[in-house]
């Protein structure tokens, strides 16, 4: 029991490494690899599901999300990642998907998600209200400026420009933020 607590542990902490390095191919090699030895759970579904999701592999994340599901009802990662999976393929039910992770966890991250769930299928009033709302959440500084920094790209991309500018402005007044190599 002790031994098998260990493996798990020992893949938990190598597969969150992958995922910040961004290492997906490596990820689903890992993954499968202790899956010759071992049975699949939820656990390893929602890391298999990630990292096809991040390949690009929508199709084989949506199975593993859905498959999840079936398990555990409000399990707030697959529901997120599936309403991303279905806003990427256009399809409505991303709504609702989204709408249920907000229920469930209710604050920040499902505010943007819903927001960005909108943007994605370019419903621009609803994105803007989520972005707005998404705000009103923000506790910290730097969820502030991401927060605003996705704000400010939304304005961008529908063309109002002075709105844009006017997110834009108040990120790169911040010092500390702007040295965010990802941002």
């Amino acid at each position: 029991m002790e031994r098998r607590k260990k493996k798990e542990d020992d893949l938990k902490k190598k597969i969150l490494e992958l995922k910040q390095q961004e290492k997906y191919d490596e990820g689903l090699r890992v993954l499968k690899e202790y899956l010759r030895k071992n049975k699949i759970t939820d656990r390893v579904r929602l890391d298999l599901a990630f990292f096809y999701y991040h390949k690009g592999n929508y199709k084989k994340a949506q199975k593993l999300y859905e498959d999840i599901l079936k398990n555990n009802r409000n399990c707030i990662s697959a529901i997120q990642f599936l309403s991303r999976v279905y806003a990427l393929r256009r399809d409505r039910k991303a709504i609702m998907f989204a709408n249920v992770a907000h229920a469930i966890f209710p604050g920040l991250v499902m505010a943007n998600n819903l927001a960005n769930i909108y943007d994605m299928l370019n419903e621009n009033k609803m994105a803007e209200l989520w972005y707005k709302k998404s705000l009103a959440f923000c506790k910290k500084r730097d969820e502030k400026f991401v927060i605003m920094f996705n704000t400010a790209h939304f304005y961008k991309k529908i063309n109002k420009k002075d709105l844009a500018y006017r997110y834009a402005k108040k990120i790169l007044q911040n010092k500390n933020f702007i040295r965010k190599a990802e941002y």
